[in-house]
């Protein structure tokens, strides 16, 4: 937090009411993506607001990107992302429109653990 302090950034987290939702994927998985996603977005992203979304199966990082800003990192953040989602059976999709970036992780079909 305090790193996304420094830049201008705001960590929003929304949980579902009620009880807490059970992803079919190991909690050292989801706790790598999630580390992995706020941090790039701490790091390449624009003052605001980055917002945390868990439902059901599915969690969603979304943050405002700097406009017109052609710098970013190597990628190896988001690789690894990709990787452990697939390796537990989930999906997993970013969009980039408007000024803002998400990713959602979908792991509705992952493998029982």
């Amino acid at each position: 937090r305090p790193l996304a302090d420094s830049r201008g950034q705001v960590l929003s987290l929304r949980l579902p009411a009620g009880a807490a939702p059970v992803v079919a994927a190991p909690a050292e998985v989801i706790e790598a993506i999630v580390a992995n996603l706020v941090l790039n977005a701490i790091q390449h992203g624009a003052p605001g607001t980055i917002a945390i979304d868990v439902e059901a199966q599915k969690l969603q990082i979304a943050n405002a990107v700097h406009q017109g800003d052609s710098t970013s990192g190597f990628g190896l953040g988001l690789e690894l992302v990709e990787r452990l989602t697939r390796r537990v059976g989930g999906a997993i999709t970013t969009l980039q429109h408007d000024g803002l970036h998400a990713t959602t992780i979908d792991f509705s079909k992952g493998k029982s653990v």
